[in-house]
């Protein structure tokens, strides 16, 4: 999706992925000791001021400035600080073995992309740092409860399989569930949600 259309979605008063954190993110985060973390394509900022709450240092990536603004406003309501680089993914300067944990949670890009920022995210960990996942699957296409209608965008467990094939696997789940994230992820979704460790 260009910049333009998620500077208008998020340009919104309302958090219109709430507040909350995603509940998957909320769930591994909370079993790991607090170090830096690197959250991409964090939008308005409910994970990243999340974990900011809980002790990370967070450093947070998107190229929506509507969405910065809001993460940032909501970082100053919880009393917590965010690092936000206004950046496309694939144009981010990753570092070498600097984060603990990453998260790419309902980011969505073409295949080719997608494999560029998965490779770039595992040299960004540290050894044995994890990198979360939580995506619509292909078969999410023909719900109306989110995600791209581009069905090469949607995620499938083979490729990220092939994606990872060098790393520990931790987590690889395939299911149908119920979301509720603000007004544009609400009801019944397939998803997958992924853990590797380096």
């Amino acid at each position: 999706m260009p910049v333009r259309f998620w500077n208008e979605r998020y340009a919104a008063d309302e958090y219109v992925y709430g507040k909350s954190p995603n509940l998957f993110f909320k769930e591994e985060i909370d079993k790991l000791k607090p170090g830096n973390l690197l959250t991409l394509a964090e939008g308005e900022g409910r994970n990243g001021v999340y974990a900011a709450v809980n002790g990370w240092q967070v450093t947070a990536v998107d190229y929506s400035d509507e969405g910065r603004k809001k993460a940032l406003k909501l970082a100053e309501e919880n009393n917590v600080s965010l690092t936000y680089y206004l950046s496309s993914i694939e144009g981010f300067d990753f570092s070498t073995n600097h984060f603990d944990a990453v998260s790419l949670i309902y980011a969505h890009f073409k295949p080719e992309v997608r494999s560029l920022i998965h490779r770039n995210a595992m040299k960004s960990l540290r050894k044995e740092g994890r990198l979360f996942i939580e995506a619509f699957n292909k078969k999410q296409i023909n719900r109306e409860t989110g995600g791209p209608k581009n069905i090469d965008m949607l995620y499938d467990m083979d490729e990220l399989r092939n994606d990872f094939d060098d790393s520990k696997i931790i987590h690889a789940e395939e299911l149908t569930t119920h979301i509720q994230e603000g007004k544009y992820h609400s009801g019944v979704a397939d998803i997958i949600r992924f853990i590797v460790e380096k």
